[in-house]
């Protein structure tokens, strides 16, 4: 893995780490927290925003139980 090309990383939605990476990398893996209680649903702005700087993504999810629980989410997302 060479460091200047590769970062992993966990951060927030929309948070400065996420929008640094997003012009400095060519590949991410970014950990993801989705429906939290009492945050708004911001994964499509996100992705959005992948695609915008110039990224294609694969998303990996898991979902414990049906309802309206958190999921774990990875996304890979490496620049085309």
């Amino acid at each position: 893995m060479n460091p200047e090309r590769h970062l992993a990383m966990g951060a927030r939605h929309g948070s400065h780490e996420a929008k640094l990476a997003a012009r400095l990398v060519r590949e991410m893996i970014i950990e993801s927290h989705h429906n939290l209680a009492g945050e708004q649903h911001k994964l499509s702005l996100f992705l959005g925003r992948l695609e915008r700087c110039g990224f294609d993504y694969e998303l990996s999810a898991f979902a414990a139980a049906i309802g309206p629980l958190f999921q774990d989410l990875l996304i890979r997302a490496k620049r085309n």
